[in-house]
């Protein structure tokens, strides 16, 4: 059996180098304090859905720890073709099937609808990709799309200008730009004390852009403040610090077998845990939670 350290650093994440390499999508690095400090979100609730199997083996080991987990709040039962619902879908990961879900409470380190464009870094955390179709794709007025325009732009020039100090000013940022595929290909001659730099430089810079007044308001009504599911029918909320609150299981799994298997389970024991559960119920427990 994996610790839960080496199931989350199996996830096919982008180095944080790598991300930062990728003129077309600068990162914006859901880093929980950043956000916290940024957007001063308050704990919140949200459905967590997953097998039965990492219920009982992996769930457990994320609860008040920074462990990040995949949640939402809005779930649209009209729309065809649930995740959670319909097992014939490929968004669902065949290693992870639906079979319960959790309600939980927890820090929010990332919240946005699920037609944004999103990564994971390598070991576990998220980023949002800050290209021209997550910016368009978002819906926002003309004002706040500007302002993620505009905010994307100030990440490249802040690298090229963070590059360019360290190699001594060999590197040209207008010439790298006419280099349509790789213009930040030059960051993989720095040495790995310069990666550390500017991946450091690059998370504190990102911080104090989304902190001022130009660009806090767009980024709250990308991520903090979305109401709608769009067409993916739910929306994604990324928390940590997790507390369980109950347990839902699906009509297939529940059995006397499995529901005495989750109260086995220490941290589940006092837990409610509800059978036979149906896409109406989740979707009316995300109603009142809300």
């Amino acid at each position: 059996m994996k610790t839960f350290k080496e199931f989350l650093l199996e996830f096919e994440g982008r180095k944080p180098i790598d991300a930062i390499a990728d003129w077309e999508s600068p990162p914006f690095f859901l880093n929980p304090k950043m956000i916290e400090r940024v957007f001063n979100i308050p704990n919140q609730h949200a459905v967590h859905g997953l097998s039965i199997n990492n219920l009982l083996t992996l769930l457990p080991q994320t609860f008040g720890r920074a462990s990040q987990l995949s949640t939402f709040t809005h779930l649209d039962t009209d729309i065809g073709g649930n995740p959670f619902f319909d097992d014939t879908v490929t968004s669902i990961d065949p290693d992870n099937p639906i079979e319960a879900f959790v309600l939980v409470k927890g820090r929010v380190t990332g919240k946005f609808n699920m037609d944004i464009y999103s990564a994971m870094v390598k070991g576990g955390r998220r980023m949002l990709m800050m290209n021209i179709d997550t910016i368009e794709e978002s819906q926002l007025d003309r004002e706040h799309e500007s302002a993620l325009a505009n905010f994307a732009d100030e990440m490249r020039k802040f690298v090229g200008k963070k590059v360019g100090s360290m190699i001594d000013g060999e590197f040209n940022f207008k010439e790298a730009q006419e280099d349509e595929d790789y213009p930040f290909e030059i960051v993989y001659e720095l040495d790995n004390k310069q990666k550390y730099d500017l991946i450091k430089s690059y998370m504190d810079y990102q911080e104090k852009l989304a902190s001022s007044d130009k660009y806090k308001t767009a980024f709250m009504y990308l991520m903090v403040l979305q109401k709608d599911k769009r067409e993916s029918g739910y929306n994604e909320l990324i928390l940590d610090k997790v507390k369980p609150l109950a347990i839902y299981v699906k009509p297939k799994f529940s059995t006397p077998d499995i529901e005495d298997r989750i109260k086995s389970i220490k941290e589940f024991g006092r837990l409610p845990i509800k059978l036979n559960v149906k896409e109406a119920d989740i979707d009316r427990i995300t109603k009142k939670m809300r």
